[in-house]
């Protein structure tokens, strides 16, 4: 009987253990995922801003179309950093 208790015992920890590796995955995921959504929006806020202006009041400004021009272009350069970051913690951890 005791053997069969520390069997139990020994199944309740390993899945336990799974779950809290499955959840920290996910947390992983999950943050890699906002990273990605994030650039997008930094990327695409300017551009948006800068229709809705020129929509709303007919106005083109200048700093807009500055920014607009620096940052939508760099929408691939954040998406491969944010990507290459994600190979470079796997590099560090081993």
């Amino acid at each position: 009987r005791p053997a069969r208790r520390l069997s139990l015992i020994n199944r309740q920890e390993n899945v336990l253990r799974e779950q809290q590796e499955a959840a920290g995955r996910s947390r992983k995921v999950a943050n890699q995922a906002m990273l990605f959504v994030g650039a997008l929006y930094l990327t695409w806020m300017f551009t948006t801003l800068t229709r809705i202006f020129q929509t709303v009041q007919g106005k083109t400004y200048y700093p807009l179309l500055v920014l607009m021009a620096i940052f939508f272009p760099l929408q691939g350069c954040f998406n491969a950093i944010i990507y290459l970051r994600l190979r470079y913690l796997k590099h560090k951890q081993a």
